[in-house]
């Protein structure tokens, strides 16, 4: 990592499950059933017991981390519309949370 470069998520994620971090990314979330074969939850388990972390925060950081790694293997002619999907998929969850804190 160069001086004075964002850490890739890969970085955060080693320096939490790892020991050499302490800060999880803090954001709005949503709920999300997955369905995981065993022997990959028993490796989330034993890197959540190992880190003293949640089974669920130890996900989210290998999702970032994964989706962080998929991001630079995109082609050039796909960059914008995944960008543009990504979008309208936070804007899409985003109105379901608004949605479902209306009072009627």
């Amino acid at each position: 990592m160069s001086e004075g470069s964002d850490p890739r998520q890969l970085d955060v994620a080693a320096g939490v499950l790892f020991g050499t971090a302490d800060a999880l990314h803090k954001a709005q979330v949503v709920p999300a059933m997955v369905r995981l074969p065993v022997y990959t939850m028993a490796k989330i388990d034993a890197y959540a017991r190992r880190a003293g972390k949640s089974r669920n925060a130890v996900v989210n950081l290998l999702c970032e981390v994964g989706l962080e790694e998929l991001a630079s293997r995109v082609p050039s002619d796909l960059v914008e519309e995944l960008k543009q999907l990504q979008s309208n998929a936070l804007g899409e969850l985003l109105q379901e949370e608004v949605d479902s804190q209306r009072v009627y």
